[in-house]
């Protein structure tokens, strides 16, 4: 039998958990994916393979990490992204104004 994955993690999925720590399972890549700005138009962003640790069953899914939370890992496991997998994180939820739209926004913890 075969189970639905989840395509992405959002952040109103782990502020609901206890245990927000992430597993890197593949190394990450960059994509061409539609902008959530401008929809005609495409961005590379940076897509990295996790297994949230706070789940039981736990399903692979995509996690596209901000600039902010890039930078920490980067700080953290250097520029050499193959050598991510297997590292663990934490995902911190905060509350922030954004457009004029308070929203849940993931910022990763090491």
């Amino acid at each position: 039998m075969t189970q639905f994955k989840e395509a992405t993690l959002t952040a109103n999925k782990i502020a609901l958990l206890d245990n927000k720590n992430f597993k890197i399972v593949k190394a990450p890549r960059y994509e061409l994916v539609q902008s959530l700005d401008k929809p005609d138009e495409k961005v590379e962003k940076l897509i990295i393979k996790v297994v949230l640790l706070g789940e039981d069953n736990a399903q692979e899914t995509d996690f596209y990490p901000n600039k902010t939370s890039q930078k920490a890992m980067v700080k953290a496991w250097g520029y050499e992204m193959d050598a991510w997998i297997g590292k663990i994180g934490d995902i911190e939820v905060l509350t922030q104004k954004i457009r004029g739209e308070t929203r849940n926004i993931m910022y990763v913890k090491i």
